[in-house]
């Protein structure tokens, strides 16, 4: 897909103001197209088009640097609720504890959403959570269930 199909999103004549409901699945695809040109294959006004969309569908330009685990670390009964926050290379942060692939070390103690972050008491004991999106993986964050 040619990056200039962004302009079909954005109203051309005012790129700063308006993003015509952008498909978050394609603006991703765009911005990963992009992300990979030269100076010389993409116009400064395109790059800012980009740059200004991303930010309205609350993406991020810039390269995953690390995930980072907040939440309860102990469960005594039924369920907790974990975040997933994503850092980036410009040191930018954002939730996206829906976006990626939740885990746990030990399903026998506790078993974890796979998409949602919640984690459920089985059995006494302890597991390590974790969560991955593109292809990086948070520090495991430890769980007590008693």
């Amino acid at each position: 897909m040619p990056i200039t199909d962004l302009h079909n999103d954005i109203e051309p004549k005012h790129p700063y103001r308006k993003v015509v409901e952008p498909s978050l699945s394609r603006l991703r695809k765009i911005l990963k197209d992009a992300s990979v040109m030269t100076d010389d294959q993409i116009d400064k006004s395109t790059r800012n088009d980009l740059i200004y969309a991303a930010r309205v569908a609350g993406l991020s330009v810039f390269p995953l640097k690390s995930l980072a685990i907040t939440g309860p670390d102990a469960l005594s009964s039924g369920t907790i609720q974990l975040v997933a926050t994503a850092t980036y290379d410009d040191g930018s942060t954002r939730v996206v504890t829906t976006e990626g692939t939740w885990a746990s070390s030990d399903d026998t103690k506790a078993t974890v959403g796979a998409s949602t972050g919640t984690v459920t008491k089985v059995a006494a004991g302890t597991t390590d959570i974790t969560f991955t999106l593109d292809g990086i993986t948070s520090p495991a964050h430890e769980v007590t269930v008693s």
